[in-house]
């Protein structure tokens, strides 16, 4: 048996605490940007979709530079 003062194992108990603590906000951290990176990705697919939905001849050159010749933003 080892005699330990009161301050000490306190102090230990204290640093395993917050040895945990430092654990679980890094594994916090990990999950949260996970849910960020998946989020954005799922946001930039319903985004490509609906702009498809939207305006499906987009992506061809040509009625491109027909719409910036065209007025169609300007109200009346």
């Amino acid at each position: 048996m080892q005699w330990v003062r009161p301050t000490d194992v306190a102090a230990r108990a204290g640093a395993v605490v917050l040895d945990r603590g430092a654990e679980l906000n890094m594994r916090l951290r990990d999950a949260v940007l996970d849910g960020v990176r998946e989020g954005r990705a799922q946001l930039q697919e319903r985004l490509a979709r609906r702009e498809e939905a939207l305006d499906p001849d987009s992506s061809s050159p040509t009625n491109a530079r027909e719409r910036v010749v065209g007025r169609t933003g300007v109200s009346r």
